[in-house]
């Protein structure tokens, strides 16, 4: 296929909108063709996650393998459309696979040099990636809850709980060599111990026993909380059923949909264990990005990765029901 046909294709995704000319000439220079017959695999389940692409003509199906051996189909692929993009937030192995229904054709294109491209010269793709990582999450949150309302369960009373008496959330000073900690736990990993300081050293502390259920919001409004020490467990509770979505650790954030501003997902979490987090006002995250500096942009993908392993991690109670026989 000619360059221009790729130039072309590339000039209508949103994704780029607004971006100059010499960015797509350089993503056309780098574009890598593929070819496709009928049954034959773009990528599998496992595969790395270090390449995205653009289907120019032809149709591709996704599809989820399932315990036993038995594949679901998870959506049809149409030209024009983007596979794999999550891979430029996060490089994860493929968690579906994705063939063609008849002859397919198109390009792909390396997730670290788009990502170069989006910490660099055009940071609007990773926020407008980002922005369909959110939308997919919650897009399974609800899909999830149609699926447990569904669930006979559903009609059950739930059980009582010890956990159901857990203590209140309070307030905590911040641990002796905290910063030094947080050095090595994933999501500040990213940052030097100064950075660490400014983005999040007067931000409040929170414990919450065991039990406890943590709510992403404070007086001033919607937040992020990271994780910094124990475990938060979110989940989609139905009548006797209760479907787990996440269950967060050290490094990783409760809340992520408040990003979206609108209404709240369908979700309870609750600390697992004795737990401290950190309650981070969205102001101060949109202030960072916006900001435009090497630090704000890092705060962005540090973000948007752990939302693709938000979303990775809630198909599979997905997966478990379709496994069950509850999910055609």
């Amino acid at each position: 296929m000619p360059e221009s046909d790729v130039r072309e294709a590339l000039s209508r995704l949103e994704l780029f909108d607004g971006a100059p000319p010499s960015i797509l000439e350089r993503l056309v220079v780098a574009a890598r063709p593929f070819s496709l017959a009928p049954g034959e695999y773009l990528f599998r389940e496992g595969d790395p996650g270090d390449r995205i692409s653009l289907l120019a003509e032809g149709k591709l199906e996704a599809s989820m393998r399932l315990p036993g051996g038995r594949e679901v189909e998870i959506e049809p692929l149409g030209p024009g459309g983007l596979i794999g993009e999550m891979a430029v937030l996060a490089e994860r192995p493929r968690r579906f696979s994705v063939r063609a229904t008849e002859a397919s054709a198109g390009w792909s294109f390396a997730a670290a040099d788009i990502g170069r491209l989006g910490a660099t010269e055009q940071p609007e793709v990773v926020r407008r990636l980002g922005r369909v990582a959110l939308e997919r999450l919650r897009e399974q949150y609800t899909r999830l809850a149609a699926l447990c309302g569904e669930d006979p369960r559903a009609d059950e009373s739930p059980s009582p709980a010890a956990l159901d008496e857990a203590g209140p959330v309070v307030t905590v000073e911040r641990e002796a060599q905290e910063t030094a900690y947080l050095e090595t736990v994933l999501l500040f990993s990213r940052f030097s111990a100064d950075e660490i300081e400014q983005l999040f050293g007067d931000l409040r502390r929170l414990e919450a026993p065991r039990g406890a259920a943590v709510v992403a919001s404070s007086e001033d409004g919607p937040v992020l909380l990271i994780v910094l020490r124990g475990a938060v467990e979110t989940s989609i509770r139905r009548g006797g059923l209760a479907a787990r979505t996440r269950l967060a650790g050290p490094g990783r954030i409760v809340g992520h949909l408040n990003l979206l501003g609108e209404e709240p997902a369908p979700t309870v979490s609750r600390a697992r264990e004795r737990s401290i987090l950190l309650e981070v006002p969205l102001e101060r995250i949109a202030t960072a990005i916006d900001r435009g500096d090497d630090t704000g942009r890092r705060l962005g993908r540090a973000i948007y990765a752990d939302v693709v392993d938000a979303l990775f991690e809630a198909q599979r109670p997905i997966s478990r029901m379709a496994a069950a026989g509850r999910l055609t």
